[in-house]
C-alpha cells in the first residue's frame, strides 16, 4: 500500500534531517541499516534512531526481516512474498511493536499484486491491527504507473471498520533513490 493497509500501524519517522544508510544487495542475500536524527530550528522537537533489515530470495520466495527503534518505540516486522507468476505476486506480513503511547500492537495482513505490463500495476490488501485489543480492519485497492524504475504514480482506495473513519483516498508520486 502507499497511504491505507499498514500505514495506521507504521508511526515510526521515515525521513530525516540527518540520515546514514547502508545497503547491500547480491541478489539473494540483501540486508540494510540507517540512522536518523530529525532536530527542530529552536530544538525543541526531537527524534533519533535506527533500523535496520535483512532478507533471502530463492525460488521466487523473498523472505524479509525487519527491527526498527526510535526514540524508545520499537518495530519488528516479518515479510514473506512469492512471485506465483511474472505478473501475480502474494505477500503475508506480521508487525509488532508500540506507539509513542506505549500502546503494544499487533498487524497481519495479506496482499496481491497483478502487473499488467511493464509499468502498469494493479494491487489490493487486507490488514488487521489490533492496538490493545482494539482490532480494526483495514483494507485498500490501488493502481500505480512506473515513468521509470525510481518514479511512479499511484491512485489509491483505503477502508478501515475503526471508529470514526471513512473512505479514503489518496493519490501521489513516489519517487526513490
Amino acid at each position: 500500500d502507499y497511504q491505507f493497509g499498514f500505514s495506521d500501524f507504521y508511526t515510526q519517522s521515515d525521513s530525516g534531517d540527518q540520515v546514514i544508510k547502508y545497503k547491500f544487495d547480491n541478489d539473494v542475500f540483501y540486508a540494510g541499516i540507517a540512522y536518523l536524527k530529525n532536530e527542530e530550528a529552536d530544538n525543541i522537537s526531537q527524534n533519533e534512531g535506527f533500523d535496520l533489515n535483512f532478507g533471502v530470495r530463492f525460488s521466487g520466495i523473498d523472505l524479509t526481516a525487519f527491527y526498527a527503534d526510535v526514540d524508545d518505540s520499537t518495530v519488528i516486522n516479518v515479510e514473506a512474498r512469492y512471485a506465483l507468476t511474472d505478473a501475480v505476486s502474494l505477500a503475508i506480513s506480521y508487525a509488532t511493536g508500540d506507539n509513542e503511547k506505549d500502546d503494544t500492537i499487533d498487524a497481519y495482513g495479506i496482499a496481491g499484486v497483478y502487473q499488467l505490463d511493464g509499468k502498469t500495476t494493479l494491487a489490493a490488501g487486507w490488514a488487521n491491527v489490533d492496538t490493545e485489543g482494539d482490532h480494526a480492519n483495514d483494507v485498500y485497492i490501488n493502481a500505480s504507473y512506473a515513468f521509470s524504475k525510481f518514479v511512479n504514480v499511484y491512485v489509491e482506495l483505503g477502508a478501515s471498520d475503526d471508529d470514526d473513519n471513512e473512505l479514503g483516498y489518496a493519490t501521489g508520486m513516489q519517487v526513490s533513490f
